[in-house]
């Protein structure tokens, strides 16, 4: 055996063993009997997560949504003292705001706002890798900025704190806002990348504010809550690590190809399958040029042992949302759904029958496990990054046939 062998040897082994210890830990992470999981499957979502740490944030009736849990401030002044910003500054007229609209509509709404009279803290919640909207908290810094508040800190909030904010891609030529180097440099000096969990020990984890929460608490209810929505968090490490063995191995059959050994490797072969291509997709599509005008949301499912992605778009008032899943590394069925409304039969509007584009690739409606859908087949070379590359093309041409107008003429998010 030459040297380069015995090294891709060494990095196939590493990246197997990698693997096999992240079952272990999501098996050890497993949700398992808890409220959030219960109730529904939107603990996967953005959204979620954002209402969740702004309820626990909220201390008093006036924000939005209003404190529930009637420990005044303690939760909020455990955040502010983790993140080392003086709680002093958030004792008058403080407010935690969900959702906050900026006062132009097309610069978007912040994640989670903390303001008193003078100061503000931003967050931005990326837990599920949601992309960055162009110049996003450059526009919600100078949003703050214009209402003569001091922005004490942005918290862009990831799974496992490696993303950064796209400096890079912030543009002079943006009318909606203002950008020079002194803007940028300002921002940078008071972004604090936060993980959810504590993956390699980042600087700040919203595990760890939990847990100070969890300490300083005198209500059992609250504390039970707390510890719900931590082991919540918890769970995700276990995807993380996963993911990042998986994404390891795609890479390596990317440069040197499948291992013969389909036993030995067979588990992250079906990894590959079931989970990281759909996550592959997710990150590929919001990285797109052309994604942003014309998505509404994406997210993950997981389900029978397998994830697929759900795009929802949404045509006049009708909503739809394609399900994209994988059966091999060469095969991808997308699937499109109605959900207009509940209990209403899945249908497509006049406009869209009557569109050459759709009828070419989805044809008519077909009958599957008794239920009405649309769908095709396509295939790809997935192992073949440019391959991918040209699925995630056909993705987005799909959604322009849902959404034609660009979202920077009709804000959507």
């Amino acid at each position: 055996m030459n040297y380069d062998n015995l090294l891709k040897n060494e990095q196939l082994n590493k990246i197997l063993d990698d693997y096999n210890k992240a079952i272990e830990k999501r098996s050890e992470y497993k949700l398992g009997f808890n409220i959030f999981s219960l109730v529904s499957d939107t603990y996967k979502k953005e959204n979620f997560h954002s209402e969740i740490i702004a309820e626990i944030l909220s201390p008093n009736a006036n924000s939005r949504p209003a404190s529930k849990h009637e420990e005044g401030q303690v939760f909020l002044e455990a955040f502010l003292d983790y993140i080392n910003v003086d709680k002093k500054n958030y004792q008058n007229d403080v407010r935690v705001i969900n959702e906050k609209g900026t006062d132009k509509e097309e610069n978007g709404r912040m994640d989670i706002l903390i303001q008193s009279n003078t100061h503000a803290v931003i967050i931005e919640n990326k837990i599920n890798d949601a992309g960055d909207q162009k110049n996003q908290l450059l526009r919600y810094y100078h949003d703050c900025i214009k209402k003569k508040k001091q922005v004490d800190a942005i918290i862009y909030l990831t799974k496992n704190g490696k993303k950064s904010p796209p400096y890079n891609n912030w543009l002079e030529s943006d009318n909606t806002t203002q950008c020079d180097v002194k803007t940028i440099e300002e921002i940078r000096n008071i972004v604090r990348q936060m993980a959810a969990f504590d993956i390699k020990e980042p600087s700040l984890t919203l595990y760890k504010w939990l847990e100070k929460c969890i300490n300083q608490s005198s209500k059992e209810d609250n504390k039970f809550i707390l510890k719900q929505y931590s082991q919540l968090l918890k769970s995700i490490r276990g995807f993380i690590l996963e993911t990042d063995a998986l994404k390891d191995y795609y890479e390596y059959i990317a440069k040197y190809g499948k291992p013969n050994n389909n036993e030995r490797f067979g588990k992250l072969n079906e990894g590959l399958i079931k989970m990281y291509y759909p996550t592959l997709l997710k990150e590929k599509i919001e990285g797109n040029s052309d994604w942003n005008k014309h998505y509404c949301k994406c997210d993950l499912y997981e389900g029978n042992g397998n994830s697929a992605l759900m795009i929802s778009t949404q045509e006049n008032t009708q909503k739809y949302f394609l399900e994209i899943t994988f059966s091999s590394d060469t095969d991808c069925t997308i699937c499109i759904k109605d959900i207009s409304s509940k209990g209403k039969k899945w249908g497509l509007d006049n406009k869209l029958n009557s569109n050459e584009v759709f009828k070419s690739k989805f044809g008519n409606k077909q009958k599957k496990n008794g239920t009405d859908l649309w769908q095709y087949d396509v295939k790809y070379q997935l192992l073949v990054p440019d391959h991918f590359d040209a699925l995630v093309t056909e993705i987005v041409e799909i959604l322009k046939i849902f959404n034609p107008e660009s979202k920077e003429s009709k804000n959507s998010l």
